[in-house]
């Protein structure tokens, strides 16, 4: 069920979706453009898609039960053969539920152009960010009534490359808190089978992502390896000698704020947009001075350190604006699939891109979910509430309830005051229309006075109406944190826990693999 007059999306995530970003984005996520980029990637090399095929087969090799996905590694040797990609942080327990929706966004898609499409393959892809260094990000999750989170000193270390001790606490805390909901056994058997039995967090996340999705044919990749940086280290080193991301993606924001929309502002770049990992796999970023390349308070010279890429590229680590370059350079892919931000910052780097000769992705901006059960839905036909109605503003519901319960018609009112007052108005100016303004000052005043009355009144009536407002209010917070949508806050287990395997089936079948919308799902 989609939901509609749901805005919560920034000035450019707006002008892009109303077709304003032209300019800034290759195809439409229509199956037109689909078509379009099919043809245009078809000389995606074969050397590229052997290294892809190899490093996939490598990381998944340890999988149960990936028959599905052997295949599709496989199929991605073939010149046929493309991919539908998204990303995420290695999030604890995968975080909010809206990762789950990025994954299953990109998996319909597939299914979809292989039925439109039969002569090629499509492959979903999830691409693994092993390689952010912010644990504070990704540390913990939440359900409706409690944070479970894990306490460790990252050293800003690539998430990916921490250990899993002391993950155990959780498993107990989840134990605890789903005791007697039906599908507890299965989310302990998830969490467990991931972070209480592989050694890191990067194999701990493969393993529950490929748990949670193998019925469906997601590949898994960890893009930080050897081979796939070498391939890709021409880049790297022209990003070091020659800033090509600073200088094409200021001249886009620039573009951007003239044409467009003056607000825009995501991701800013740097003279150099790129980390060194150390042995100890610590993250620092690689910094332009006067004379000199500073990384963590060492000296180098730039051939120094072009050196250092040319011997050993998989020291090197994208940032978020090289990242989707280097995405799109080993993949053979149609389409990422992100949320609002991310879509944002992908805006900024076409004409990187095109001045690197790669090739820039159709842009498909996820599906939102809203979650409510069957009760929660007919307790709002009963109150005569829609979901939109709870996006105006945050009293809006409750008060648009008390109005339709209420004797007294404000609005109906006051139309009858302000008639009278125009009649008033037409006498008063045949006597002296001097006392016209008068008149005004005092209309203006009584309406003040009027719209005081009804907010008092509304107030009055919400304590007779405690209950209706109550559950107003139960439902407004099943469905919004803070001003955003629950579904960036709640992590996936908390629908799980009674519904199991089958949540996830639903929200596949929930989803619109080609539209931006916003989407009611009854759990």
């Amino acid at each position: 069920m989609k939901i509609q007059n749901v805005n919560l999306h920034s000035g450019v995530l707006k002008n892009y979706l109303s077709g304003n970003m032209k300019d800034f984005i290759s195809y439409d996520n229509d199956l037109n453009g689909y078509n379009n980029k099919i043809r245009s990637r078809k000389d995606f090399s074969i050397k590229k898609r052997q290294i892809l095929s190899k490093v996939l087969f490598k990381q998944n090799k340890s999988l149960k039960n990936n028959n599905i996905q052997i295949e599709n590694i496989k199929k991605l040797e073939l010149s046929n053969t493309f991919t539908i990609t998204t990303g995420h942080q290695l999030c604890l327990f995968t975080g909010p539920v809206f990762f789950i929706i990025k994954i299953l966004q990109a998996i319909k898609i597939c299914k979809d152009l292989e039925n439109k499409f039969s002569d090629y393959n499509f492959v979903p892809i999830f691409w693994m960010a092993t390689e952010d260094h912010d644990f504070e990000e990704i540390k913990c999750f939440n359900t409706s009534k409690k944070e479970f989170s894990i306490k460790k000193n990252s050293n800003n270390k690539c998430i990916g490359s921490l250990d899993t001790l002391g993950f155990e606490k959780i498993y107990h805390e989840l134990s605890e808190y789903f005791d007697g909901k039906p599908f507890k056994n299965e989310l302990l058997e998830l969490y467990k089978n991931s972070y209480l039995k592989f050694k890191n967090i990067t194999d701990a996340t493969r393993h529950l992502v490929h748990e949670i999705f193998k019925d469906y044919g997601l590949v898994i990749l960890d893009p930080s390896v050897k081979e796939l940086k070498n391939d890709f280290k021409e880049i790297f080193k022209r990003e070091i000698s020659e800033s090509i991301v600073h200088e094409k993606v200021t001249e886009t924001i620039k573009q951007i704020d003239k044409k467009i929309d003056k607000s825009f502002k995501q991701v800013n770049p740097r003279k150099i947009n790129l980390f060194y990992l150390d042995k100890e796999n610590v993250r620092s970023r690689i910094k332009l001075k006067p004379n000199h390349i500073e990384i963590d308070k060492k000296n180098f010279s730039e051939n120094e350190l072009l050196d250092l890429v040319e011997s050993y590229p998989e020291n090197f680590s994208p940032n978020v604006l090289i990242r989707p370059i280097y995405q799109e350079f080993i993949l053979p892919n149609l389409s990422y699939v992100g949320g609002p931000s991310e879509i944002a910052y992908w805006i900024q780097l076409k004409s990187t891109f095109d001045f690197l000769n790669v090739s820039f992705p159709i842009l498909s901006l996820r599906n939102s979910m809203i979650f409510l059960s069957t009760r929660d839905i007919k307790q709002l036909e009963k109150l005569n509430i829609q979901v939109e109605d709870f996006f105006k503003n945050e009293t809006h519901a409750e008060t648009k309830f008390i109005k339709e319960n209420s004797n007294l018609n404000f609005k109906i009112d006051i139309k009858y005051y302000l008639d009278f007052v125009d009649q008033l108005r037409k006498s008063v100016h045949k006597i002296d229309k001097n006392l016209v303004s008068f008149l005004n000052s005092i209309e203006k005043k009584q309406i003040k006075d009027l719209n005081s009355l009804e907010k008092k009144i509304i107030k009055h009536q919400k304590t007779i109406h405690q209950s209706e407002i109550k559950k107003i209010k139960a439902i407004r917070d099943k469905i919004l944190f803070n001003g955003k949508l629950m579904e960036r806050k709640i992590n996936f287990s908390e629908y799980y826990s009674f519904q199991g395997k089958s949540f996830i089936d639903k929200l596949y079948r929930s989803i619109s693999q080609y539209n931006s919308d916003t989407i009611l799902v009854e759990i």
